[in-house]
């Protein structure tokens, strides 16, 4: 891994580490597990963003780490790991979240496949 994806984890690691009852620097970190094709680390970030269910109140709260984005990346993760199952059921809710996202949609037919 280059430099900056290491910077990048150092930080989301401490955000982390700071709130680790928020969802959204889980998020981020399945983000960038996901772009650097770190599957399992994608999974374990998402999964563990989608546990946390109690949705705080405040202006600190962003809406990305409440929609469909932990279940997409999980979703993706979970097809590249083999897990097609949990790639469908992650997949479904992604779609349930975000109806109107083709890619979601397609990305549906595809883990069924």
């Amino acid at each position: 891994m280059d430099d900056e994806f290491e910077t990048s984890e150092w930080w989301l690691k401490q955000a982390i580490a700071e709130a680790p009852d928020r969802r959204e620097a889980y998020v981020e970190m399945a983000k960038l597990c996901y772009e650097n094709k770190l599957w399992s680390e994608c999974l374990d970030a998402a999964e563990r963003a989608i546990a946390i269910t109690e949705k705080p109140l405040e202006y600190l709260c962003e809406e990305f780490a409440w929609g469909f984005a932990p279940y997409d990346y999980a979703a993706i993760a979970a097809y590249n790991l083999g897990f097609t199952d949990v790639a469908l059921e992650y997949g479904m809710k992604a779609v349930e979240l975000n109806p109107t996202d083709e890619r979601l949609q397609r990305n549906i037919m595809f883990y069924k496949q």
